[in-house]
């Protein structure tokens, strides 16, 4: 379980909470060498910079634990 301290912004409608890029790294860097890849290469394959925008948010989602994401419910 990973504790830190959230800002929440409110953009217009959209709310977007902020975590710490080096708490999403060390989750991220948790995950076995083949989920790690395979996020990677997904992403990577997108062609659009929307998707990609859209997937990593999705991504952030997923690691947190709140999102499915490449046909998986949790990381």
């Amino acid at each position: 379980m990973h504790h830190f301290t959230a800002s929440l912004e409110i953009i217009g409608v959209n709310p977007f909470v902020f975590v710490p890029p080096e708490i999403l790294q060390e989750i991220f860097d948790a995950l076995p060498a083949s989920r790690r890849k395979e996020i990677v290469r997904y992403i990577a394959n997108l062609k659009t910079e929307e998707s990609v925008e859209r997937n990593v948010s999705r991504a952030i989602g997923f690691l947190l634990g709140k999102e499915r994401f490449i046909g998986r419910d949790k990381p």
